[in-house]
């Protein structure tokens, strides 16, 4: 789809994942230092499209100009807030979606039919399943 891909999570096992297997290009740890301005670091200071909280809370400083914030499901009682001025004067749309649909899934078959989504697995007997 010509997104770049920036992970926003934190621990090395899950940097691991996101670089090498889900195929991100850059991974910030929210855990480690000023997010806002590693986010705008990596991105040559445009800021993101944005996708705990916290980093939802965060991605309102780092969004770019006619940016999207996605928060896909639900953190209970979750606040997020930004300065008004900035969302407006920069035209950043906040999106929430709970759950995909039909068209959803059916795109995100495509994408795994030409090869586009990764996937990490592992194959185990039924007896190890829990």
């Amino acid at each position: 789809m010509g997104f770049r891909v920036i992970a926003i999570n934190t621990g090395s096992e899950t940097q691991e994942m996101f670089l090498n297997t889900l195929s991100a290009e850059e991974f910030v740890d929210f855990a480690k230092g000023d997010v806002v301005a590693n986010v705008k670091s990596v991105t040559g200071s445009l800021g993101t499209h944005a996708p705990s909280e916290k980093p939802f809370q965060q991605a309102a400083e780092y969004c770019r100009a006619r940016g999207t914030i996605v928060c896909i499901g639900l953190f209970p009682k979750a606040r997020i807030s930004a300065e008004l001025s900035s969302a407006v004067i920069g035209m950043v749309t906040l999106k929430g979606s709970y759950a995909g649909n039909r068209l959803d899934t059916q795109e995100a078959i495509d994408f795994f039919a030409l090869g586009l989504i990764k996937v990490s697995f592992k194959v185990e007997k039924r007896s190890k399943l829990t």
